[in-house]
């Protein structure tokens, strides 16, 4: 899933700055496109507040994640757009009761620090636990960066359990 924020009223920051105005950002999401249920609320969050924004800043950083800052023209739109996104990571929320429906009994035991190749056959070293609801994470080698360039990248366990693994 891919990140999208279309507004016909909002200007990159940089822009912003450079026509006069003062670049002080009201939300700051951080999203992981490869968490798709999360990658959802957020682009339906952006896709809802857009009209609102007046300045943007959309920035990739460590690969995968995506650094989305917006600044409004209310502060207060701002303030409901920030509880909302907050609203949806809490018990009851959208993203926790979509990853609760997914969530699947380990058929696997998985091992950190374990090479496992997935199924586009990128090597994933796994790292961790990401959430509570069955996503992990791990570094992935970025073959067009360069050699020995990694990234993060965020999977679901049950793809990892499929998957074949390399010591």
């Amino acid at each position: 899933m891919s990140i999208h924020f279309r507004s016909e009223r909002s200007i990159p920051a940089d822009r912003f700055e450079a026509a006069g105005g003062l670049w002080n950002p009201d939300v700051h999401f951080i999203v992981m496109p490869s968490d798709e249920i999360a990658a959802k609320n957020v682009q339906s969050i952006l896709d809802r507040y857009a009209s609102g924004v007046v300045a943007h800043w959309i920035q990739e950083i460590d690969g995968g994640c995506y650094s989305i800052e917006l600044q409004f023209s209310d502060p207060q739109v701002g303030d409901q757009c920030k509880k909302e996104y907050c609203r949806g990571w809490q018990s009851g929320g959208p993203v926790t009761i979509a990853k609760k429906a997914q969530k699947q009994r380990a058929t696997k035991r998985l091992f950190k620090h374990r090479m496992y190749i997935l199924p586009e056959g990128t090597e994933f070293l796994y790292c961790g636990v990401y959430d509570g609801h069955g996503y992990v994470w791990g570094k992935v080698q970025v073959p067009e960066a360069g050699p020995g360039k990694v990234t993060n990248q965020v999977v679901h366990r049950s793809v990892l359990e499929k998957c074949r693994s390399r010591i």
